[in-house]
């Protein structure tokens, strides 16, 4: 009896402690302090953070939201618990409610980054809710409902792009498209696609189209960039900061299909450049894998 009560109150002085850790953390943060990042102690538990967290994201102050946000982000994309990941989902939705548009953007970015797995029904019914009116980052919105395969809510997205009684932004007008593209519908896919054909490849594309056509990831949006990656002309920049000698736009492209084609031939590091660092090998063993399969290869999305 007195070993649990031991264990007891050693949970209980640690989450005290952490308690008062954060109380110190944003008071520093309301006073525009100096601060180091905060480090989550393991020992405390995700749902007590989550409870002590949860004040700060309604406080008067937009930058104590704004940080209270960031660090309920941060533990859910560090969690490995399917209910927690779900729990703060929940909670940056309702982030986007929020009446500063930065804390808007926030965790619209915020929740790109989570897995379709982690939005359960409540969640995705919170999403429908915030589609049926045109919201601060209505593209990241639109952008979301893509990547969670939300095909009930096309008619809804290509109603906000024809009417527009709410004029949108020319971002917005492309992402309802892209996402729109990724839920299938033909005539999205072929506005996108007119505009990869038009302008080919170049630094401007590798950062600002290439990754829409990886979103999409249909058969028509891979099957481009796997055909850019037998081009040899050099109208991309270096990563060489010092060097002003364009390179093969190929090198970006392979980098960027790692994560979408299965059994891809070359090791992908989590920053998500090749673990192969002899790059012109590297293309070379990846052109010669495509060429062995002949189209014959599985996207995953």
């Amino acid at each position: 009896m007195k070993k649990y009560i031991l264990i007891i109150l050693v949970l209980w002085s640690v989450e005290c402690l952490a308690q008062q850790e954060v109380k110190t953390y944003f008071a520093a943060i309301a006073q525009q302090q100096p601060t180091s990042p905060y480090t989550f102690d393991p020992a405390v538990g995700e749902n007590r953070y989550i409870q002590v967290l949860s004040p700060y994201l309604t406080d008067t102050l937009l930058t104590v939201r704004a940080e209270a946000y960031h660090l309920v982000s941060r533990l859910g994309q560090n969690s490995k618990q399917s209910k927690t990941r779900k729990e703060i989902v929940k909670i940056l939705l309702k982030g986007w409610r929020d009446k500063d548009t930065g804390i808007n953007g926030q965790v619209a970015n915020a929740l790109l980054r989570f897995n379709r797995e982690d939005f359960d029904k409540g969640a995705l019914e919170d999403i429908r809710e915030l589609n049926h009116s045109v919201r601060p980052y209505t593209g990241k919105l639109f952008k979301l409902i893509g990547k969670l395969e939300m095909r009930d809510q096309l008619d809804v997205m290509r109603a906000h792009l024809q009417n527009q009684q709410i004029p949108l932004s020319r971002q917005d007008v492309w992402s309802g498209y892209v996402a729109m593209a990724r839920l299938g519908d033909a005539l999205s896919e072929q506005t996108v696609m007119d505009k990869a054909n038009k302008l080919g490849s170049n630094d401007d594309t590798i950062y600002e189209l290439y990754p829409d056509l990886v979103y999409i990831g249909s058969r028509t949006t891979v099957d481009f960039l796997v055909k850019e990656l037998y081009s040899e002309e050099n109208n991309c920049s270096s990563p060489d900061a010092e060097s002003e000698r364009p390179i093969n736009c190929a090198y970006r492209i392979m980098e960027m299909l790692a994560p979408v084609i299965k059994d891809y031939p070359v090791a992908v590091g989590t920053s998500g450049d090749l673990v192969e660092k002899d790059y012109p090998k590297a293309l070379a063993t990846i052109r010669g894998w495509f060429n062995e399969r002949n189209g014959n290869y599985t996207i995953n999305r």
